[in-house]
C-alpha cells in the first residue's frame, strides 16, 4: 500500500532554484522560485525552509523527494541531487529523480490537447550543439543526447512529416537555425515547474511502490563530459634537496 501524501520537489537543473510542496490528498502546492545565474548551493535550503514555513509543515512530514537530474548545467545538478539525497537519507523517505526534458514536456502537454505534434525539448549547452528529446505523443522518438543544429534538422524533423513544436530553453536559438528549412513553432520555457515534477514522481510511485529510503535515477544525466579548460600558466617550483 503506498502511504505519499506529501512530496518535496526541488530543481536546480536550469537557472535558479524551484521547490514545491505538493499535498497528493487535494492536489495542491506550494511553490517558490529564485531565477539566479549562481549561487544554488548557499540558496536552496534556506528556500526549501521558505517553502515547508508556508505550506504549514515539518520536514518529518515529507514522504518521498522528487528532483531533476539532468541535463543541464553541470553545479545546479550537483547541487539539487547532493541535497535531495541526504535530506531522504536523513527522513528515510525516497528520493527519485526525472529527467529536465521530461518534465518540460509534462509542461508543454497541460497546455496543447494535440498529441500528433512532434515535440522536440531543448536544453542549453553554452555550446554549438543541443541537448535534445523528441516524443510523438508518448511515444519517444529520440532519446535524450546531444546533437547539433544540422542532425536535428536532417535526422528529426525532415524525418517527420508532422507539424513540429520546439520548446525548452535552447527552443529560441535551435529555432533561427533551423527556420529557414521548418515549419516548427517555439514554445521557450526557461524555468522548470517543481510542480509537474512532483506530479510525475508521484506517478511512478503510484506505479511502482516504495518505502523508506530508496535512491532512484539520482545520479547527474550528463549526455556530455563538462568543459574543462587546463590553465597556460607556468609556475616557478622550487628544488627539493
Amino acid at each position: 500500500m503506498n502511504n505519499i501524501s506529501t512530496i518535496l520537489a526541488i530543481d536546480t537543473a536550469l537557472t535558479g532554484c524551484g521547490v514545491t510542496v505538493y499535498n497528493v490528498d487535494t492536489g495542491s502546492n506550494v511553490s517558490e522560485r529564485l531565477d539566479i545565474k549562481r549561487g544554488q548551493a548557499e540558496r536552496l535550503v534556506p528556500l526549501i525552509d521558505d517553502v515547508l514555513i508556508k505550506a504549514g509543515i515539518a520536514y518529518d512530514d515529507i514522504d518521498a523527494i522528487a528532483v531533476t537530474n539532468g541535463p543541464g548545467a553541470f553545479t545546479g545538478l550537483r547541487v539539487g541531487l547532493s541535497t535531495a539525497r541526504a535530506l531522504a537519507l536523513s527522513l528515510s523517505v525516497p528520493v527519485i529523480g526525472v529527467s529536465t526534458l521530461d518534465v518540460l514536456k509534462a509542461q508543454l502537454d497541460s497546455e496543447y490537447e494535440d498529441k500528433q505534434d512532434l515535440l522536440i525539448g531543448t536544453i542549453e549547452t553554452k555550446r554549438d550543439d543541443f541537448y535534445i528529446a523528441a516524443w510523438r505523443g508518448d511515444k519517444v522518438v529520440n532519446k535524450p543526447s546531444a546533437l547539433s543544429a544540422h542532425d536535428v534538422l536532417n535526422d528529426i524533423i525532415k524525418a517527420d512529416e508532422g507539424r513540429v513544436r520546439l520548446f525548452g530553453d535552447a527552443a529560441a536559438r535551435l529555432y533561427e537555425e533551423v527556420k529557414d528549412e521548418s515549419s516548427a513553432d517555439i514554445d521557450v520555457y526557461s524555468g522548470i515547474s517543481a510542480n509537474y515534477l512532483a506530479k510525475l514522481v508521484y506517478a511512478a510511485l503510484m506505479e511502482n511502490p516504495v518505502s523508506g529510503y530508496h535512491a532512484i535515477n539520482v545520479s547527474p544525466l550528463y549526455l556530455k563530459p563538462a568543459d574543462v579548460s587546463v590553465s597556460k600558466k607556468t609556475y616557478k617550483t622550487m628544488a627539493q634537496h
